[in-house]
């Protein structure tokens, strides 16, 4: 299912769940998961979902992150396929759209540039894990410094 398909059927979901019978179990599949995300532009984080399935924490592991935890809206879109979506503090947003069959993620992430908005589609590719923040910087201290930030 290429992203396109899966954001028109995203949308739909939104807009009728829980009538399409889509959205239900989102958080619920999504919740107490955690997985390394790996994207295309060389940037890699850790995620961390809330055990009610209604946050996300995430921290940059590869490239400079706010590592925050952050609201986030989940729909199903199909078995295994998730769209999460959230708006950081900084007002940089990210929606994307989770396979855990294939283990991929299409994202968009989008931020103010000189008082416009841009914004770009990524790739990525998941990884569970059983790391958390609070290891991962035991582990590896100079994370928490923010390493240089690679292109968006």
């Amino acid at each position: 299912m290429d992203f396109q398909r899966i954001a028109c059927a995203a949308a739909l979901c939104f807009a009728l769940a829980p009538a399409a019978g889509c959205g239900g179990s989102a958080r619920v599949g999504l919740a107490g998961k955690n997985f390394y995300a790996t994207w295309d532009n060389g940037r890699k984080f850790l995620l961390e979902f809330g055990p009610d399935g209604k946050t996300q924490r995430y921290t940059g592991v590869v490239g400079k992150s706010n590592n925050e935890t952050v609201d986030i809206e989940t729909v199903a879109v199909a078995p295994d396929i998730y769209m999460v979506s959230w708006v950081e503090s900084d007002g940089f947003t990210v929606t994307r759209v989770d396979n855990l069959a294939t283990m991929t993620s299409q994202a968009y992430w989008s931020w103010d540039e000189k008082g416009r908005r841009v914004g770009k589609l990524h790739a990525g590719k998941l990884e569970p894990t059983t790391m958390t923040r609070e290891r991962l910087f035991h582990e590896n201290p100079a994370l928490e410094s923010n390493p240089p930030d690679p292109p968006r």
